[in-house]
């Protein structure tokens, strides 16, 4: 999925994350700092 992408800008220019990437992210802490799903606590 993101791995064929076109970057965004110029590369070594801006960092950013992609929207899926960092609600995966953050919902896997949740998981595993409140042992809850981020459903359960949303």
């Amino acid at each position: 999925m993101a791995g064929g992408s076109e970057p965004v800008w110029e590369p070594g220019t801006v960092t950013g994350y992609q929207g899926w990437t960092y609600g995966f992210l953050v919902a896997e802490i949740v998981r595993r700092a409140s042992g809850r799903t981020i459903d359960a606590i949303l």
